[in-house]
C-alpha cells in the first residue's frame, strides 16, 4: 500500500483481521515469537482464535507523561498474532490504552519500555491480544446487561524484578453505556481495567 495510506485501517479480505496500515518509519506489533511469546502462544491454545499465521498490525507507544527515566527499565511486548478480532473499527487505541494503564500502574517502580522482545532475566510483561469484540450495541441498549457485550481477552506471562514468573489469562466486558455505549470506548475501559490489572501482577 502507498505511505499516504499509513494510519488507516483495513480488513484483511483472507481472515477479516482489522489492522492499521503502518508507515515504513514505524514498527508495528506483528513480530515472529520469541521462546517466551511462543510459551504464551501455548498457553493461550485453549483460546479460541483466528489462524496463529494472522494478526494484526498495530502502532503502540508509551505517552511521555507515563515514562519514568531514571528508573529500572519494565519491558513490554504486545503480540497481536493470531488474535480474534471482531470490529469496525481501528483498534489501535485499545492498544494504547492497555500500554498506558500498565505503563500508569508500575511507574513509581518502572520506565516501560515496548519492545518485540524482552532481554532474557529482565522485568517483563508478554501480553498477547486473543480477543477484542465490539459486541453488538442494539443489543446492549434494548437488554443492557444481558447482551451485546463488548468482550476483550488476553493472555500472557509476567516476570517481575524477584524473577518470578507468572502465566495469566484475563477477561474483560463491556456493557453499560449511553445508548448502549460505543464499542470503542468500553474496549478502551476494559483496557485500561487490564492494563492495571497486569500492571499489579508485574509488581510483585
Amino acid at each position: 500500500m502507498p505511505e499516504t495510506d499509513a494510519g488507516t485501517w483495513v480488513r484483511c479480505p483472507a481472515c477479516g483481521v482489522v489492522m492499521t496500515v503502518p508507515s515504513e518509519s514505524t514498527p508495528v506489533l506483528a513480530t515472529a515469537p520469541s521462546q517466551v511469546e511462543n510459551e504464551v502462544l501455548s498457553y493461550a491454545s485453549k483460546v479460541p482464535a483466528s489462524p496463529m499465521d494472522s494478526f494484526v498490525a498495530a502502532q503502540a507507544f508509551i505517552p511521555e507523561k507515563l515514562r519514568s527515566p531514571g528508573k529500572p527499565a519494565c519491558y513490554l511486548v504486545l503480540i497481536t498474532r493470531g488474535a480474534e478480532v471482531n470490529a469496525s473499527f481501528d483498534i489501535t487505541p485499545v492498544i494504547n490504552a492497555l500500554a498506558a494503564a500498565f505503563a500508569k500502574k508500575v511507574r513509581k517502580q518502572y520506565d516501560v519500555q515496548i519492545v518485540a522482545k524482552a532481554p532474557e532475566g529482565s522485568p517483563c510483561a508478554v501480553i498477547r491480544i486473543a480477543q477484542i469484540d465490539e459486541g453488538n450495541r442494539f443489543l446492549r441498549y434494548f437488554l443492557s446487561l444481558l447482551a451485546g457485550k463488548t468482550v476483550l481477552k488476553i493472555t500472557g506471562h509476567v516476570r517481575g524484578a524477584s524473577g518470578k514468573e507468572t502465566l495469566f489469562q484475563e477477561t474483560h466486558k463491556g456493557a453499560i453505556g449511553i445508548a448502549g455505549g460505543a464499542g470503542i470506548n468500553l474496549l478502551k475501559t476494559s483496557a485500561k481495567v487490564l492494563g492495571a490489572r497486569i500492571g499489579k501482577k508485574a509488581l510483585k
